[in-house]
């Protein structure tokens, strides 16, 4: 593809060209280069990383002296994350730069990219990748210009108010290239885009019967040739066949099949095949949107010309997943006063994508993920509590009720399991008479089902909340929307004082439960359990006995006064009528909360006779706000109950699903105990991978206990000795904020500021992982987000370390529950209960070192106690290769050299 040239030559004057190279021995090298209307650079400053290189200053001055004054184009080809003087400096000067940034601007019009590379925006647009830097350069600017004039004029209106919010230069551009004459959007390679549209436009219609898949996998047949990267894989043979038997004979199956076996393809296909044969339908639950994702644009991608033709598969998630048309319209009529709250470029990212997205699924974009705009998602996403449903005017174009329409009608649905236990408690039947049903990270089913089972209420939030439609402005509205007046049965001023009442009452039993918490020392963030009766259940009891009858009325009444809210007519009715859905549905759900909480009698409440038992809990949170807790201790018998008995077969896979107990602890959890109806059949697959040669894991059984003062700190200077010798990619799992921070501090002498990332409660795990994938020599310390889901193939991760053995931590109300209904069993609750969990999660966490052929690396584990307690011999017999036992810090070190040195040497 050639850009048009009536944009292409309009090129900014100059082109800054910004690299980061590696040479040997591994040195980073940055390289600028200046080109002019020629071709080649005009002028170039390279500068190694290398704290004993030498370096001219002078050189960098002379080169942004030239650049002065100068208009045209920058482009940064990777981020400059250093602590090198030079480079920090160099990051300075760019940032002043009167220059557009080419980067930028293709992430404002393209925002469904998946690629940020020069080479795969050549690929993406056609373009030639055999040209000069700046040849390149200069088609991407013209490409970009063009998608510019192809759209909409009130498009192109409101993004010329949102340049205004960038520097001078940017608004300038925009102003030129708008007024060029309208031309038609540049085309894009569909395999570069992230699109979350209808995937039965990519199936090529072949499909493939279910007797085939035996010779299939096995490589018996030549059907492996149309699918991508398809390689016969013994373990994948034995994993299809058993999920082929399942879907066949219905039934339980609990599946552990190691990473490498072929898991998503090996289940994929086969219920994909058995769907379209027998006309039936299958659900596939994943644990999150990332993976729901990964199997809807790659897995089923690669085996797309084996899919039936007209066989529909969707993806379902979440409302509040889904951009609102409705709120969309609002937030950008309001645009002048939104200039200033949010990043410039992602509200400018935010009306592309509205006029480009087919599905308005919000992770099509990376706009939200970008500092500043993770707000900006709640303004503009459904929101299941105040939407308008079907008096909305933009109710039949609804990205979220659309994708709802479109799994109904779907064979195969890929959803998740916040979704799936949000259905089964609404009751709402979102997913739809299915046959069969796929848990894929099958080890996560209890927590996800407990979360999505549990109900919390801010009581400081509340009594806000009731203040609020207590107030004139509330009334107010009800009067002039709600078609509410004095002489209908419904008195305003009477819920006005009903309102007024309950928040002043919920206030003060804010103010005595946060008496009681702080009488008893506790920090905020920590979770204190109550027991029926106890001091902090009688105070909520009585408040709410003494309140019956206001409780009752508040709630009945907005409920009430939702069924028969009308839409919005225009923009200015929406705030009012979307509010109060929103206010009227917290304060529903926070009262049914309260009231089930008070009422302990399991015959009294038939909402608490789903669940075995019931567990309470107060916090107070960062925000100084009290939240209290009701949850179940168990969801197997539930899940028994409510959603097995939906599906003729259930198949349990992960890749971490056994915890060394032949599948005990994991059944018992899931209800699958010895005397349900379901009998589970089950099957554990090993690695395929030559772990022996790719895995060194040892034991510093020389360090302290993790509960002695001094553990963090020796941990911290023996990491940091390994660390300066190996400048690799290094993750540390902790076990808590506290202990991330205090390694970090003792680290910090060893590792380069730059090369140290932090993870602290306000800074996002996906934000974090994304500059640790960049860094190439980063040390990334954090705790529970990092333990499992995260993939680190290749040269991403070489030394992973566990500083603790993950076990619950102590104050966990769940976990107190639990052992003590294994006491009263009779069990030793430990063993029962504590370690079985554990062994998993450590299960879990050495399966980020190892997740290809390719990859090698060592794990330390620093906790002692796994050398020393007889518990320990657990945890070592669940490790995939043997663990070396150190007992001197230095030999560990000399270990650890050499096995890394070795493998970099032979990976050379």
């Amino acid at each position: 593809m050639t850009p048009d040239t009536s944009v292409r030559d309009q090129f900014i004057g100059n082109l800054l060209y910004v690299d980061i190279k590696t040479s040997r021995p591994p040195t980073r090298i940055l390289t600028l280069e200046l080109f002019g209307s020629a071709a080649a650079a005009t002028d170039s400053l390279i500068i190694a990383e290398d704290p004993e290189a030498r370096y001219d200053a002078a050189v960098t001055d002379k080169l942004f002296t030239r650049l002065h004054g100068l208009r045209g184009a920058l482009y940064v080809a990777d981020p400059i994350e250093s602590a090198h003087p030079e480079w920090q400096r160099i990051t300075g000067f760019l940032s002043e730069l009167p220059f557009i940034d080419l980067k930028l601007l293709v992430s404002v019009f393209f925002p469904q990219l998946a690629t940020d590379t020069l080479s795969g925006f050549n690929r993406a647009f056609a373009l030639e990748s055999d040209q000069p830097i700046a040849t390149q350069c200069r088609n991407l600017y013209g490409v970009t210009c063009n998608k510019l004039r192809s759209l909409p004029g009130a498009a192109q209106r409101q993004l010329r108010t949102i340049f205004r919010g960038l520097p001078g230069q940017y608004s300038e551009w925009i102003e030129r290239v708008s007024a060029l004459a309208a031309t038609t959007a540049p085309e894009i390679a569909p395999e570069m885009l992230v699109s979350l549209d209808r995937f039965e436009n990519l199936t090529s219609g072949e499909g493939i019967k279910p007797e085939e898949l035996e010779d299939f996998f096995t490589g018996k047949s030549s059907r492996g040739e149309v699918v991508s990267e398809f390689e016969v894989r013994r373990g994948q043979s034995f994993y299809a066949q058993k999920v082929l038997t399942n879907l066949a004979n219905g039934g339980v199956s609990l599946v552990e099949a190691a990473t490498g076996t072929g898991k998503s393809i090996g289940y994929l296909l086969p219920l994909i095949s058995v769907c379209h044969t027998h006309r039936e339908r299958g659900i596939v639950v994943t644990r999150t949107k990332s993976l729901q994702e990964q199997l809807f644009r790659s897995d089923l991608t690669k085996i797309a010309r084996l899919i039936p033709n007209g066989m529909q598969i969707s993806i379902l998630k979440g409302l509040g997943n889904y951009l609102c048309l409705l709120r969309y319209k609002v937030f950008i009529s309001e645009l002048a006063e939104q200039m200033g709250r949010y990043p410039a470029e992602a509200l400018a990212a935010l009306v592309v994508w509205e006029q480009d997205t087919k599905s308005g699924d919000l992770t099509e974009t990376a706009i939200f993920e970008k500092g500043g705009a993770d707000r900006l998602m709640f303004r503009v996403t459904v929101d299941e509590g105040s939407c308008l449903r079907r008096n909305c005017q933009f109710y039949s174009d609804c990205y979220g009720f659309r994708a709802r329409k479109q799994a109904a009608r779907s064979q195969v649905v890929i959803t998740n399991y916040a979704l799936l236990f949000s259905d089964l408690v609404s009751n709402a039947d979102l997913l739809g008479k299915a046959d069969h049903i796929i848990f894929d990270e099958a080890h996560r089913i209890q927590a996800e089902a407990v979360n999505a089972f549990s109900e919390t209420v801010g009581l400081q939030a509340l009594s806000r909340w009731l203040e609020r439609i207590s107030g004139e402005k509330f009334r107010s509205f009800l009067v002039s929307s709600l078609d509410v007046d004095d002489d209908s049965s419904f008195e305003v001023a009477d819920f006005s004082n009903t309102a007024a009442l309950l928040s002043d009452n919920v206030k003060i039993l804010y103010q005595n439960i946060r008496d009681q918490l702080e009488r008893r020392q506790r920090e905020p963030g920590a979770r204190v359990r109550f027991l029926p009766g106890d001091q902090l259940h009688a105070e909520i009891t009585r408040v709410v006995h003494a309140n019956e009858d206001a409780f009752n009325t508040v709630r009945s009444t907005l409920a009430e006064l939702q069924q028969s809210s009308p839409g919005a007519t225009d923009d200015s009715d929406l705030e009012g009528v979307t509010s109060f859905r929103r206010v009227a549905s917290t304060i529903i759900s926070h009262i049914e909360t309260l009231v089930k909480i008070a009422v302990t009698e399991r015959e009294a409440s038939p909402e608490v006779s789903t669940s075995d038992e019931l567990v309470f809990w107060a916090l107070l949170g960062m925000n100084s706000d009290i939240y209290v807790t009701v949850a179940p201790v168990e969801v197997g018998q539930l899940l028994h109950s409510e959603l097995y008995p939906r599906y003729h077969s259930l198949l349990f896979t992960s890749a971490t699903l056994d915890s060394e107990d032949e599948f005990s602890w994991i059944k018992a959890r899931l209800g699958l105990r010895r005397d349900s109806e379901y009998e589970a059949e089950q099957l554990k697959l090993p690695s395929p991978f030559p772990l022996r040669d790719q895995l060194r894991i040892v034991l510093a059984r020389f360090l302290p206990p993790p509960n002695q003062p001094d553990y963090v700190k020796r941990l911290g200077r023996m990491l940091g000795r390994i660390v300066k010798q190996n400048p690799l990619p290094t993750l540390v799992l902790c076990t808590s904020y506290s202990m991330v921070e205090r390694l970090a501090d003792f680290m910090a002498a060893d590792v380069e500021p730059a090369n140290l990332l932090v993870q602290r409660s306000d800074v996002p795990a996906q934000a974090l992982l994304n500059r640790f994938r960049r860094q190439k020599r980063g040390v990334l310390i954090g705790t529970e987000s990092f333990w499992e889901g995260v993939d680190l193939p290749g040269d991403l991760l070489r030394l992973l370390v566990l500083t603790r053995m993950p076990f619950a931590v102590p104050d966990d109300p769940l976990e107190q529950a639990r052992q003590e209904r294994a006491t009263q069993a009779g069990e030793n609750a430990f063993m029962t209960v504590s370690i079985p969990s554990a062994v998993l999660k450590y299960r879990q966490g050495i399966g980020r070192m190892i997740r290809s052929a390719a990859d090698w690396g060592v794990v330390v584990v620093s906790d002692s106690r796994m050398g020393h307690k007889r518990y320990g011999q657990i945890f070592i017999a669940a490790s995939p290769v043997e663990v070396d036992i150190y007992d001197q810090e230095g030999e560990l070190i000399s270990a650890v050299n050499e096995w890394l040195s070795a493998h970099r040497s032979s990976s050379s």
